[in-house]
This record gives C-alpha cells, structure tokens and sequence, in this order.
C-alpha cells in the first residue's frame, strides 16, 4: 500500500457535519435546545367576565331602530367605542354572541343622551320586547298562570340573560311578589329600568294586564342589589274572560 493510500480513509469514524446542533435529524435523537413556545394568557372565560346574552342588546338595539329609524340608530352607533361598535355597524348584534356588560351600558347611556330616552322608555322598551326579540327565550313565561308560579319560573329564565347576579324570589302571594337580585353592582340604572319591563310585560302577558313592576331597592342595601316588587292592580279572579261565579256568597 502506497503512502497516499494509507492516508486515504474510506469511512471515517465520526464525520463532521455543517449542520448546527440540536436540530434532531439524526433518528432517535432529541434536540439540545427546543425552542420554548410563546405563552399566550388565554382568553377570558365568560364565566369570570361581566357579560349580558345576546338578546339583552338585540332587543334593546331593534326597538331604538324600530322608533327612531335606521337615522336614530346611526347617531347611536357612530359614538360607541370602537371596540363594541364593529358588529352593530355591520348590522343587528346576533342573539347568539354575548356582550361584555360595559358595552350595553355605553350603548344606553349614548341613546339616553342622543335620543332623549328616559329610565321610563327603557322600561317600556324591556315590555315590548318580551313579544318581539325575547319571545323565543320567554315562551314559557308568558302562558297563563299564578303569579308565584310564573315569578318561580321568571327568576330561572331571565336570568340568564347575564352572566351574574344571584336572583331570588323573596315573596309570592297571588297579588303580590318581590324579587330580590343580588351581585348586579355593575347594572346601569337605564338598563336596570329594562329589566323591570321585560318582568312586567311577562307578568302582564301571564297573569294581570294591570300588573305593574317597580324598583324598590333601598339605599341600605346597597348599589349591587336590585329589589323589584310586582302588584296586580286586578286579581286574576276578575281579569276579562276568567269565569266569575254568579251565585251569592260562592
């Protein structure tokens, strides 16, 4: 063998490699240094947000179109934050997406302030709606029954239509019913005064056309308690169509 050929090496042991380190190629064997993933926070839960369903500001949405037109409703939109008016500018908010509850709140406050509508129109809003936008989610609420039978089933139902707030029904008679609402700190006034029709027009639809629901939180209680008394100015026994009996002393 030549002095060339001893020096030649065929297959050397370890062959050397221009590819940087700890990238893997090499079967079986990890990398020295895998990049570690940025870690995003994730988003919110809704369960620890403050947010209202979305039929709390599509009903409220369509009725200021429905009296002021698509005019009334331009003014109201073209004030919002940007950061809650990109879908109500692409049109009707959806009943399936929910709404951080600070964007219902300046959505109110600007129509109140633009449009001049008072805590009493916004009651009246809240009673219309119950049949128009809520008539699919209220349904049941709305057949005929006994007020401590319908209150039963209104504090399950409406409230869900936020994400907080511990409803209860702290007193029930035939003519007379409170409920009681705690934890709603964050509830503007204005849309407090929604709530009142929307559980107004459900008692009316249900019970008594005379109905009537007011606000009767007190000032000890608190700015995060809502207290709402119902009263049938009619009993159910005398409303038109319920069968009165003629006989005396019956």
């Amino acid at each position: 063998m030549s002095d060339s050929d001893s020096k030649r090496d065929p297959e050397p042991r370890a062959r050397r490699s221009n590819r940087p380190p700890g990238r893997g190629y090499e079967v079986g064997v990890a990398p020295a240094s895998a990049p570690v993933p940025t870690r995003r926070s994730p988003p919110e839960p809704d369960r620890l947000r403050r947010i209202a369903r979305g039929p709390v500001l599509l009903a409220i949405d369509a009725e200021v179109e429905r009296r002021f037109g698509d005019d009334g409703r331009e003014r109201v939109v073209a004030l919002l934050p940007d950061a809650h008016a990109d879908e109500l500018r692409r049109g009707r908010p959806s009943a399936l997406e929910a709404h951080d509850i600070d964007a219902v709140r300046i959505y109110l406050e600007i129509a109140s302030r633009v449009l001049g509508i008072d805590a009493a129109t916004f009651q009246d809003f809240g009673r219309v709606a119950v049949d128009r936008e809520l008539a699919p989610f209220v349904k049941t609420l709305v057949l005929p029954g006994s007020l401590p039978d319908v209150l039963r089933r209104c504090v399950t139902i409406v409230s869900r239509f936020l994400s907080f707030g511990v409803w209860t029904v702290v007193k029930s008679t035939p003519e007379l019913g409170t409920i009681r609402v705690e934890d709603v700190g964050v509830l503007s006034p204005l849309l407090r005064s929604w709530y009142l029709g929307v559980i107004e027009g459900i008692v009316r639809r249900s019970v008594s056309p005379d109905a009537v629901v007011v606000d009767t939180s007190s000032v000890d209680a608190g700015p995060s308690v809502l207290e709402i008394e119902i009263e049938l100015d009619t009993p159910p026994s005398r409303l038109s169509g319920s069968p009165v009996s003629s006989h005396p002393g019956s």
